[in-house]
């Protein structure tokens, strides 16, 4: 499921939204997104740990990312890379022949990666701003986003609507 909130800033009184998660069309973002980082869209790092290692996935899920230094905020998807914690126990968790077959699974849930994966390599999110590393927003951070416009704090209690699809 996807979510978001709107928001006024308390300063210049601009009307903002984020949103984060996916929807219905996950299934395919995730393919489209495995097939980006095949062909080397986000560096050869990801293209070769894809392309050469073993059972490795993506999450694919888009968070809300902050910059720790100016406060900057964007939606971006994860990209972190994971392997199996037990390729064997998958196997027989999903009814497979072969542990081989991990890798033609057409998409891997957030969930499942949070339970059954470890991570192999976590995906860097720079600042568009000021190029600093940002980090995945809190669920405190994301009732108060600052406004992209002015910097402002959101009018209080905090987010003035959530926004739910698929």
């Amino acid at each position: 499921m996807g979510i978001g909130y709107s928001f006024t800033c308390s300063r210049c009184k601009h009307n903002y939204s984020a949103s984060w998660g996916s929807g219905f069309s996950f299934p395919q973002v995730y393919e489209d997104t495995v097939k980006k980082i095949k062909a080397g869209a986000y560096g050869s790092l990801w293209q070769d740990l894809v392309n050469k290692e073993k059972y490795v996935v993506t999450d694919a899920e888009k968070y809300i990312y902050i910059c720790g230094k100016c406060n900057a905020w964007k939606s971006e998807q994860c990209l972190s890379l994971y392997i199996p914690k037990d390729p064997e126990q998958l196997k027989i968790k999903y009814k497979l022949d072969s542990v081989e077959e991990l890798n033609e699974r057409p998409y891997i849930l957030t969930g499942e990666i949070r339970d059954e994966y470890k991570i192999l390599k976590r995906y860097i999110h720079k600042c568009d701003k000021c190029s600093s590393v940002m980090h995945r927003a809190t669920e405190e951070e994301l009732n108060a986003l600052p406004c992209p416009k002015c910097g402002g704090e959101p009018e209080k209690p905090g987010y003035m609507g959530m926004i739910m699809w698929d």
